[in-house]
């Protein structure tokens, strides 16, 4: 039987939400975002084990929230780091072998049980699965004090959940920390390891402003 691990990476102290509350707390419908996103993989996975990687500040607080979820699936905490490499990397540390491992961002509530189950599949037949959507608004690439018209067809705005077999991801995470490092297929590709994508979806939506916020609310009562 195929083991499970999900990452999700808490540890956005959400500087850009205006607000002292960290974004994946923020409650929507009266039931805080994280909430909503660990759900959703339980119900696509229920057999997973879960990882919070979130920083210490915020572990009481959590502790609370945990109570909210079921009691009999497994969810394990650990420390965030400076980064989001740092804290994943420490988050690797407690998966099991021969798992597929999902990263996932916690404040990415959207995300359907068919995007989880496709990227899995995926993962599955080619090691790596990163969910990605083209670009439907027009961009420009800034040089120093200008910019100039970019082909949007050359781009693709990158999601999560990023799926990999467990020794493909653990091996990527054992090379030192880069800044061009943004996500997890940016250090598994650094590792030498090719990246799949898989068809996203719009509706993922990721929490970093107010307005993303609203929207999603927005969305998830529209769909109730």
């Amino acid at each position: 039987m195929t083991a499970f691990d999900v990452i999700i990476a808490a540890g956005g102290r959400g500087k850009r939400m205006n607000s002292e509350l960290p974004k994946q707390f923020m409650a929507i419908n009266g039931k805080p975002v994280i909430v909503h996103t660990i759900e959703k993989f339980i119900t696509a996975i229920p057999e997973a084990h879960f990882i919070v990687a979130m920083h210490p500040d915020w572990q009481a607080h959590w502790k609370e929230i945990r109570k909210a979820l079921p009691a009999d699936v497994v969810i394990h905490l650990t420390d965030g780091g400076a980064e989001r490499y740092h804290s994943i990397k420490q988050a690797l540390t407690m998966v099991q072998d021969d798992s597929i491992v999902c990263i996932h961002d916690a404040a990415r509530p959207m995300v359907s049980t068919e995007l989880i189950k496709r990227c899995i599949a995926d993962c599955v037949q080619h090691g790596t699965a990163i969910p990605a959507v083209p670009v439907t608004e027009s961009i420009r690439q800034v040089i120093g004090d200008r910019s100039v018209a970019v082909n949007r067809n050359d781009f693709l705005l990158i999601q999560t959940p990023q799926c990999f077999l467990s020794h493909v991801i653990r091996q990527s995470y054992r090379q030192p920390f880069q800044h061009v490092f943004t996500d997890d297929a940016s250090v598994a590709e650094a590792a030498g390891f090719t990246i799949h994508i898989t068809k996203g979806e719009y509706g993922n939506i990721k929490i970093t402003t107010p307005e993303d916020l609203d929207l999603v609310h927005y969305r998830m009562n529209k769909h109730a």
